[in-house]
């Protein structure tokens, strides 16, 4: 009779095994794939700055490529758009009597090129200093070299800003290198390379999370009485049969200063993919009317 107990017991144990292990898996599957299809973000990137008085161009330059680079092997949720065409066009937006940038014109330009956000990476500070690192009971006073990076991210549906944030770290120098790049300003391009691959390491994990909270959008770039072309297709990873819903646009509102707002409107109906090219996608409507170009679309759930 204890023989069978045991029996019973090890099938009830091996049964609650199997179903937990594929509850498990399941869950891990649902997390890695999510809970539906998932669209990349097309970005771009303002001309970076240096205000920061270190390194001029080539740190300015060092720090754009390094980021640009970064992202494109980090972060899979996103597709950069790096043509000299965008990069010239991103240049000529002008910028307000205050110094900001024509958010209007910014936004016009990214429904151009189906963007979901434009970039703007500046170098704020570079600054020496020494303190205390290390363990605790063991620390002992470093020369440091800190820089301080801001990453403006804004959204070309709504010309808003996604996110503004600052980025500083630090490296350990030797008291020669510390001294000299304190005293002169000089340009060390071994200490430039090692701050820069520790900020961009800080900022691509930024980026990619708020980038991945946000909805995937596209834009209407073509219009016919039965037919529309959008600003995606095989590089976000939109195919034959997706369906997206189509929003319209209100009327702009100016807000303090210079800025100017875009509002996303009403649902205006629904589309289906028939068509995809590399950089774009032919639509039919499913549903609604009106559906014209600059309109938004995102994915249906």
């Amino acid at each position: 009779m204890a023989g069978k107990n045991i029996h019973i017991m090890a099938a009830l144990f091996v049964c609650l095994f199997s179903v937990a292990g594929c509850a498990t898996t399941h869950k891990i599957g649902a997390d890695i794939m999510g809970k539906g299809k998932t669209l990349k973000k097309k970005i771009a990137f303002m001309p970076s700055m240096n205000d920061s008085g270190f390194g001029g161009d080539d740190f300015q330059v060092a720090a754009h490529g390094e980021l640009k680079k970064t992202l494109s092997k980090r972060c899979d949720g996103i597709h950069i758009i790096d043509s000299r065409e965008i990069q010239r066009a991103l240049e000529e937006i002008p910028h307000g009597l205050s110094g900001r940038i024509d958010t209007l014109a910014l936004g016009k330009l990214g429904r151009t090129y189906g963007l979901g956000g434009v970039l703007e990476q500046t170098i704020v500070d570079m600054e020496y200093i020494t303190a205390k690192r290390g363990i605790w009971g063991f620390r002992k006073t470093r020369m440091l070299a800190r820089a301080s990076f801001r990453l403006r991210c804004y959204d070309t549906e709504t010309t808003a800003v996604f996110f503004d944030e600052m980025v500083t770290d630090e490296v350990a120098l030797t008291e020669g290198v510390w001294k000299d790049a304190k005293n002169t300003g000089a340009y060390n391009q071994e200490m430039a390379g090692a701050i820069v691959s520790k900020i961009i390491s800080k900022a691509v994990k930024l980026i990619c999370k708020r980038l991945a909270e946000e909805p995937w959008k596209g834009y209407v770039v073509k219009d016919s009485e039965e037919r529309l072309t959008l600003t995606a297709g095989k590089d976000v990873g939109l195919a034959t049969g997706d369906v997206l819903e189509v929003f319209g646009a209100a009327e702009p509102i100016r807000g303090q200063g210079d800025k100017v707002y875009l509002v996303p409107g009403l649902k205006m109906g629904e589309i289906r993919v028939t068509g995809v090219k590399e950089d774009q996608a032919e639509v039919v409507p499913v549903s609604g009317r009106n559906l014209e170009r600059g309109h938004s679309v995102k994915l249906k759930p």
